[in-house]
């Protein structure tokens, strides 16, 4: 039996690293970038930790910049999305519930013993309360 051919060491390419940066760029996950440039996944994190780390901020650094001027020219949505995600604004909605007057609303209490009329004429009071 005969031992199979020791492997010279990986020395990746600048091809093989752009390669690497952009497809992390896009969030390929890294057990599939290996195969693109030809390496397992050990080799992959021991060869292209750089690219790999810094491949998304880089795009994040371009992709804010853009957002950032489009804000500054006055597109509002930028401007409102901007706010949003790095100043803190949050759109909230509050309900409020009241009867007349600002008072509380009044509701008829359930009972075994009201008749399904007096139950109606409660319902249509309130109903018309409302109006």
């Amino acid at each position: 039996m005969t031992r199979p051919a020791h492997r010279p060491p990986h020395a990746p390419t600048p091809e093989q690293r752009q390669i690497v940066e952009l497809a992390a760029v896009v969030g390929i996950p890294h057990h599939d970038i290996g195969p693109l440039v030809g390496v397992s996944i050990k080799t992959l994190l021991k060869h292209y930790r750089k690219e790999l780390a810094l491949g998304k901020t880089r795009a994040n650094v371009k992709v804010g910049g853009s957002l950032y001027n489009a804000a500054i020219k006055g597109n509002v949505a930028a401007m409102i999305f901007w706010m949003k995600a790095q100043a803190g604004w949050r759109e909230v909605q509050h309900h409020e519930h009241a009867g007349p007057g600002g008072k509380p609303i009044a509701l008829a209490a359930a009972s075994a013993s009201i008749s399904d009329e007096d139950a109606m004429k409660v319902y249509l009071k309130l109903v018309s309360k409302e109006e």
